[in-house]
């Protein structure tokens, strides 16, 4: 038997094996169910998937609350000027980003 890096999520979710075919395993393709994994590539271990998952949240908190503190410091002006960008752009870090690049003054 081969051993896996990581189980699909619907067998984790069974506590059924799984071959680790992807992008189906074998009993996802049996059931006729989704099979989606946790892990980037098969030689990625779960614990990985969830340490590099861990990071991107840290990185996200870490611009959100680095946008709120900016708005809550701002003056009434820039903190308009700094939600009326919020609003337009879709990505939180470009937000930052534009704000730290000076684009965006704020004091």
């Amino acid at each position: 038997r081969q051993i896996i890096n990581a189980a699909c999520t619907a067998c984790q979710r069974r506590k059924s094996k799984c071959d680790g075919v992807r992008p189906k395993c074998s009993a996802c393709v049996r059931r006729l169910t989704d099979c989606s994994y946790e892990t980037a590539s098969a030689e990625e271990t779960r614990t990985s998937a969830l340490k590099r998952r861990n990071e991107m949240l840290e990185q996200r908190l870490s611009t959100f609350t680095e946008l709120y503190d900016l708005l809550q410091s701002a003056s009434e002006s820039d903190a308009r000027t700094l939600l009326q960008l919020i609003r337009s752009s879709p990505d939180p870090e470009t937000v930052l980003n534009t704000v730290r690049e000076g684009q965006l003054l704020l004091q």
